[in-house]
């Protein structure tokens, strides 16, 4: 039987700022493509350092570029603004610059539930998406917006862009050839391009990968309960959010608050996917261990250039983590439990991830030789 050939996204091809459509075939993506009359049906954007950010039907989520592996690179499309594009060769600080403002004006929107209506809204006015939803190509010319980019040569509300608006002569974005790399015929690669979105989100951000279900679960189970407290002292506060828990939950003199506090942190710490998560990343500390006793070089050549990716992703992302502990260390004008718990959660999220990424730069240096940087020291 004739194998088809897996291909995977190369991060390194990209800069901060690329948008990738994809022409997906579910279900959802043909009843897409059929109102939007176009061959895209899902928008995504890249924030540079490994990370992607989308709006899918669990919420927007972030995750690794190097997670996207398919069978048809064709099916999707990377597109760079012509501003950043001239950004390329400049110093490192530029670049640093635009990446971090895209990851500023999104970070408040993770977990956020994905918006049917926006979607519907887009060729139906009379719905309209609520401001604490998303759907991907609102999610993604609104962070444009937010940083000041224009991306279409007239005027197009972010509610109202869809996929394939990114696919008409208005959108200034250029196309950009040869962002995917064919991986070596293995059937260990082949599941992982069935379907993406069913594949496990990457480990070094595991303190944003609380999924959108149990981010639901607390607001539904507690959102009635503080609610309630709130009103007691006359201030009202729309609860939508599990940052809308936090937060309200720090204020002093909520009525029961500590006992709500209490609850959540339970609530939350039987849910958070810690062990999911250090199982996994055993799990692929285990594969990549197995590739390279297997002698296979070319897939151990895979194998070494995304643990580089890896190692590139967490070493800019973890200065991110720790700049958080101070603010998670004193949250005013009380700590309850439930941000003492953010706090452990946090530091232990830290001290998991520079485990691994100390094993990831041993394996590098080991099977792929010792040009790995080692900015935070190994």
């Amino acid at each position: 039987m004739k194998m088809h050939p897996v291909f995977q996204l190369d991060p390194t091809t990209l800069m901060p700022g690329d948008v990738i459509l994809e022409a997906g075939d579910g279900l959802y993506s043909r009843v897409i493509r059929l109102s939007d009359r176009g061959r895209f049906s899902h928008v995504i954007l890249y924030l540079g350092a490994n990370f992607i950010v989308e709006a899918v039907e669990d919420g927007v989520r972030i995750m690794q570029a190097l997670r996207i592996v398919t069978l048809a690179p064709e099916c999707y499309r990377v597109l760079r603004h012509p501003d950043i594009e001239r950004l390329r060769g400049k110093t490192n600080e530029i670049m640093s610059f635009v990446e971090h403002r895209l990851f500023a004006s999104l970070m408040s929107e993770l977990n956020k539930p994905y918006s049917w209506r926006g979607v519907l809204g887009t060729k139906l006015p009379f719905f309209r998406r609520r401001t604490y939803e998303h759907f991907c190509s609102q999610l993604v010319a609104e962070a444009f917006q937010r940083i000041g980019i224009l991306i279409f040569s007239r005027e197009m509300p972010p509610d109202r862009v869809t996929p394939n608006s990114f696919d008409t002569d208005s959108c200034v974005l250029e196309r950009v050839d040869g962002c995917f790399v064919q991986l070596p015929d293995s059937e260990w690669l082949r599941p992982l391009a069935r379907d993406r979105y069913k594949v496990m989100k990457s480990g070094p951000l595991p303190i944003l990968e609380l999924s959108s279900q149990v981010a639901k679960g607390a607001v539904k189970a507690f959102g009635p309960r503080v609610d309630s407290a709130i009103r007691q002292i006359n201030d009202p506060q729309t609860i939508r959010t599990l940052h809308d828990l936090y937060r309200i939950l720090s204020i002093p003199e909520l009525p029961d608050g500590d006992r709500i506090s209490d609850e959540l942190a339970v609530w939350m710490e039987l849910r958070y996917p810690i062990r999911e998560i250090r199982k996994y990343a055993w799990t692929m500390r285990h594969s990549f261990e197995s590739i390279a006793r297997s002698g296979d070089q070319e897939l151990l050549g895979v194998a070494i250039r995304t643990l580089k990716v890896d190692i590139d992703s967490i070493q800019r992302v973890l200065p991110v983590l720790e700049s958080q502990l101070p603010s998670a260390r004193s949250v005013p004008p009380k700590s309850r439990s439930i941000h003492r718990w953010l706090e452990k959660m946090l530091q232990d999220v830290i001290s998991f991830e520079r485990e691994l990424l100390a094993w990831r730069i041993a394996f590098v240096q080991k099977f792929g030789g010792t040009d790995t940087p080692d900015r935070d020291g190994g």
